[in-house]
């Protein structure tokens, strides 16, 4: 949907999948976004947004919105400012509902976030194939390790990294200094429409699914209880894919 606000809009989608599962993307555009929070926010959600800085006030406003807007698809809430989503000890969101939980990811002006009901784990990251960020990575040992399944590319350096850090949400440990082997994939195989599938050496209870889009990638983790078609079904949403593409 596209949900207008005070002249401004804001690109978003949710749809609500099978297996209990809902996926919103989110872009929101460049300026003040003041007018935007006070419709959306939680009185609590609204102290931090005004004490952050302009770049961070894009990414929480983009984010709040993602997760709030995902959630919204099973709790529907009479106003998005009644769901409040609280930041965990690392920084991971978390829903206030003793039914759903949220997982969710940022990046720029793009952020995607996955509902689901508490019995099911997930983790979620997206990132732009351009991010210098992902370069780090590239002559890493990780990268070294796990190269027999991704390309030397831009894209291919990008899906690793999402990847990991979707595996690192799912786990809740963020990523390891040290010891990243833990993380190692096992094998990867296009399953249809450009949707890789991923195991993970280490955790063979778990899969990953990946996307990529025109500019970005997104990678989910879930536990194998959960068919990765529900996943495919999210990530192939024609109207997430044009505000992933167009953000």
């Amino acid at each position: 949907m596209d949900r207008a606000v005070s002249g401004r809009y804001i690109h978003a989608r949710a749809i609500q999948g099978n297996e209990g599962v809902s996926i919103c993307a989110v872009g929101v555009p460049d300026g003040d976004l003041t007018h935007i929070a006070d419709q959306i926010l939680a009185p609590e959600e609204s102290i931090r947004f005004r004490s952050s800085g302009d770049r961070a006030r894009i990414s929480y406003i983009a984010g709040r919105l993602a997760a709030k807007m995902a959630a919204d698809a099973f709790l529907q809430m009479p106003s998005l400012r009644d769901i409040c989503i609280r930041n965990g000890l690392q920084g991971n969101p978390l829903l206030l509902h003793k039914d759903y939980d949220v997982t969710l990811s940022h990046s720029k002006y793009l952020a995607v976030s996955l509902c689901h009901l508490r019995d099911i784990i997930l983790g979620v990251d997206v990132e732009y194939i351009d991010n210098l960020r992902q370069k780090k990575i590239v002559d890493s040992i990780f990268f070294r390790r796990n190269g027999v399944h991704f390309e030397n590319s831009p894209t291919g350096n990008c899906v690793l990294w999402t990847l990991l850090e979707a595996t690192a949400k799912y786990l809740k440990t963020g990523i390891p200094r040290n010891n990243s082997e833990i993380f190692d994939v096992e094998s990867s195989e296009i399953i249809g429409n450009g949707v890789l599938l991923s195991n993970l050496k280490y955790f063979p209870s778990m899969t990953a699914v990946s996307m990529v889009y025109e500019k970005t990638v997104i990678s989910i983790c879930a536990s194998r209880a959960v068919p990765h078609s529900c996943f495919s079904q999210l990530l192939l949403d024609p109207e997430v894919g044009k505000i992933i593409n167009t953000t």
